[in-house]
């Protein structure tokens, strides 16, 4: 019930996982292991937070999340 993951932690997450996947930093298979447990985080965060809601309020909050990944995009660019 209180288990809670900001987007702006998973978003940082996804950017850091996609540099390193693409940088090769570590061995892959492994690090889209790494990256498994976190995302389902992500999605039990997700289902915590909008067990309740109605359609239009989840609508928000991905919509949120979408404007998120947008508004961090450029440390994607700048270190890819």
């Amino acid at each position: 019930e209180k288990f809670h993951m900001p987007i702006d932690i998973w978003v940082d997450l996804v950017y850091s996982f996609a540099l390193a996947y693409h940088t090769r930093v570590m061995n892959r298979e492994h690090l889209l292991k790494s990256l498994t447990p976190l995302y389902l985080g992500r999605v039990a965060s997700f289902i915590v937070s909008t067990l309740e809601s109605g359609a239009e309020e989840v609508e928000e909050i991905i919509e949120k999340s979408c404007l998120k990944f947008e508004e961090k995009k450029d440390f994607l660019l700048e270190n890819w």
